[in-house]
């Protein structure tokens, strides 16, 4: 099978050459990259270009303007030929056998999607973050039901880099523009659309993905927009309830809520030193206020 590896790329020049390498490092070659530069002011759209230019036909790279993660990820899977998506942060990297086992998951369980984990350091052996399921080193069947619980009570990663996908799965709604705003938590939005989609879905428990951990990244630092990305994320949540017809997770998913607010306001409290006094008592008293 081949696989279309989607890199979405804004302004990690230090680190793009290493994850670029550890795609082309791989044992299992049936695959292209697709590099989506989002309007990057650094270096790396010239890193995409030179990379493209040197590996004809393997190598895409996608220029757009700056819309943020989850147009940029849109862009990927509209330009992808691949009979799998795998996703991947362009400061992040993949063990060097992780398509080789991906394959051997999809041909031999003949399954729509495979979950997988991630490790903490480049050994992609100690600190993992693992997926709650009892798992071998083979792939064994997630049932569904039990997926979507633990998927909104917060114990199943968010990241759609530690999920393999068909690519006729990760079908997005035609309107998938009204989530082109969400900077936080897009790739929760991405998962419940494969987790739907997918009939067959298998659960890997290796470590394929090496997540590294900046300060500085979006994940990590308060935005203002983070309330509002907040608000179309659950939102989405609260739908996906209903299409699955679940509503005994309702509550589950209330406490969910409830946390994600209260993390947002622990995010502005240490990040009070980027923001002047004004600027700072007008945002907490904007979260304090929201009717949400």
């Amino acid at each position: 099978m081949k696989f279309s590896v989607i890199i979405p790329v804004y302004n990690t020049e230090a680190f793009l050459e290493e994850c670029i390498a550890s795609v082309l490092d791989q044992t299992y070659t049936g695959f292209e990259l697709i590099l989506v530069d989002d309007g990057s002011t650094d270096g790396s759209g010239v890193i995409c270009d030179r990379y493209a230019e040197r590996y004809p036909g393997k190598i895409i790279a996608v220029h757009t303007k700056n819309q943020g993660p989850f147009p940029a990820r849109a862009k990927g899977i509209e330009e992808a030929a691949g009979d799998a998506l795998v996703f991947l942060d362009s400061d992040d990297t993949v063990r060097e056998d992780a398509l080789a086992l991906l394959t051997q998951c999809f041909e031999e369980a003949s399954c729509d999607a495979v979950l997988f984990n991630s490790g903490m350091c480049t050994a992609y052996l100690s600190k993992l973050i693992r997926y709650p399921f009892r798992g071998t080193k083979t792939c064994e069947t997630v049932e569904k039901k039990e997926l979507y619980r633990k998927t909104v009570s917060a114990q199943v990663p968010n990241s759609l880099c530690l999920k393999a996908v068909r690519r006729e799965c990760m079908a997005l709604p035609e309107d998938w523009e009204r989530f082109s705003d969400v900077r936080h938590g897009e790739d929760l939005i991405l998962s419940l659309y494969l987790m739907t989609n997918a009939k067959k879905i298998v659960y890997l428990d290796e470590g394929l993905y090496y997540y590294r951990e900046r300060p500085g990244s979006l994940v990590h630092g308060f935005s203002p927009k983070r309330a509002d990305s907040l608000k179309k994320v659950h939102g989405e949540m609260a739908r996906f309830l209903e299409i699955w017809d679940m509503p005994e997770l309702k509550p589950v998913h209330n406490a969910r809520k409830v946390r994600g607010w209260v993390q947002n306001l622990e995010m502005l409290l240490d990040s009070r030193a980027g923001f002047t006094k004004a600027e700072f008592r007008e945002l907490r008293q904007q979260l304090a206020e929201d009717p949400y």
